[in-house]
């Protein structure tokens, strides 16, 4: 399963294809797939990590081909931010809205930015709440 800004998933084991659909619920925790920590689990949820912008197959906050970068290049170099605002507001459903509300805001109230991070620093993986942490996919990367 690939989504265009948050990590894909992968069941852990392959299938065997048949006629007939096989349901996968990659929402159920006891899902297995590939890969420790790929998804976010919550109560009785398990999700998609999101923050991928760049679309790597990786979230990372800081350092070497960081998201946050191309999150905040997105919404300055929008042509409509004659301005250069940080601030400026992207309307439309791109790789950049990571909240998926329709809108890509990189600083201010209910920005993307914090979903990024808050992702990276509580990857249950990071144990030292590194923000250079990078969250891998845990599914081959298709090159």
């Amino acid at each position: 399963l690939r989504h265009r800004n948050h990590l894909g998933v992968i069941t852990a084991n392959p299938l065997a294809l048949s006629k007939t659909p096989i349901a996968i619920d990659f929402s159920h925790p006891a899902t297995a797939v590939m890969g420790g920590e790929s998804r976010m689990l919550t109560d009785d949820l398990a999700v998609l990590w999101a923050g991928d912008a760049n679309m790597d197959s990786g979230v990372v906050a800081n350092g070497p081909s960081n998201d946050p970068s191309y999150l905040l290049g997105a919404v300055l170099l929008n042509f409509d931010n004659s301005l250069l605002n940080s601030n400026f507001i992207i309307n439309g459903y791109t790789a950049t809205d990571l909240d998926m509300n329709g809108f890509t805001l990189f600083a201010g109230p209910g920005n993307d930015l914090n979903i990024l991070v808050g992702s990276v620093l509580l990857h249950p993986s990071n144990s030292t709440m590194s923000a250079n942490f990078i969250i891998q996919s845990g599914m081959p990367r298709i090159k």
